[in-house]
């Protein structure tokens, strides 16, 4: 390939994505209403949301209360043309179990959206009273058959305001061709330019943030934006890996939301790895959050 195709490919592999970049310090006041973490503010008329586990290795199932991950203000999303559409006014309040519905099933809880909560309130909750967490189990014990009712305590994530970044994204690509059907070195550039950009959102905190700590991940919490996934998987593909064929993507589900293992807030998962919130274009047209499905994004 010429280097004008190359820059044409990499140019058609760019998708632009809302950046949640966490405040330079957890004390930062960061857009109002948005936060990592910590207690949201959740009408007491909702439930908290729960996941049922069959606990079929114990005497009875159990439920057990999804960690909070984040509150978004969506009044305050920017609009980007290219993008979806978020409803204008209103809040997203984002829950998932990492544990145990990551564990049970190899995943399929959470791909049939059993094992995750995103939860759309029209109103405005700024006058809603902090919800606090109720016990939960310590997501430091990532071993479903190391959990039990006794073992809860109120650990969550810790709150951390942000601030939203509108940014270019692009997939994570394997340097391989045979992998992914990308020219040599392409992938190699495709990670140069996420770097650049970490570099990018580095100087608008003031340089030294927790971006470029090596240590940390190299990316950040995004709004739609580039999925890593190189394809759709198929029936067969759920078939060779043991996972429910009624358990998949379709051409008509796009990421809503992809998050990172992100030590400062405590966020960790079963695998380690970036997971996606998928939403059909149908639901997020008709404002409809019930079926967003999770995927591990690689």
């Amino acid at each position: 390939m010429t280097e004008a195709e190359i820059e044409a490919l990499i140019a058609s592999k760019r998708k632009p994505a809302i950046a949640m970049l966490r405040t330079a310090q957890r004390t930062d006041t960061g857009t109002p209403g948005c936060w990592f973490g910590g207690a949201p503010t959740l009408p007491a008329e909702i439930d908290w949301p729960v996941y049922a586990h069959d606990a079929y290795y114990l005497d009875k199932p159990f439920e057990i209360p999804m960690h909070f991950l984040v509150q978004i203000n969506l009044a305050y999303v920017p609009r980007v043309v290219g993008l979806p559409q978020l409803p204008r006014t209103g809040t997203l309040f984002v829950f998932f179990e990492p544990v145990v519905a990551a564990w049970a099933d190899d995943m399929a809880a959470m791909r049939r959206g059993k094992g995750s909560r995103v939860i759309y309130v029209p109103d405005d909750v700024s006058a809603c009273a902090p919800r606090t967490p109720p016990p939960m189990p310590d997501l430091s014990v990532l071993n479903e058959d190391d959990i039990s009712e006794a073992d809860y305590v109120t650990k969550y994530f810790s709150k951390w305001p942000f601030d939203f970044v509108v940014v270019d994204t692009y997939p994570l690509s394997s340097p391989d061709p045979l992998i992914n059907g990308f020219p040599p070195g392409l992938g190699t550039q495709l990670r140069r330019l996420r770097e650049d950009l970490m570099v990018k959102l580095d100087t608008l905190l003031g340089g030294d943030s927790y971006l470029t700590d090596y240590r940390k991940s190299v990316e950040v919490h995004t709004i739609f934006g580039a999925t890593s996934k190189r394809y759709l998987p198929t029936e067969d593909y759920h078939r060779r890996l043991y996972i429910p064929t009624d358990v998949h993507l379709t051409g008509d589900h796009i990421m809503l939301l992809r998050f990172l293992i992100d030590e400062d807030i405590g966020h960790y998962s079963y695998d380690q790895i970036p997971w996606g919130f998928w939403i059909t274009k149908e639901d997020l047209d008709n404002q409809n959050f019930d079926n967003v499905v999770v995927w591990s994004d690689l």
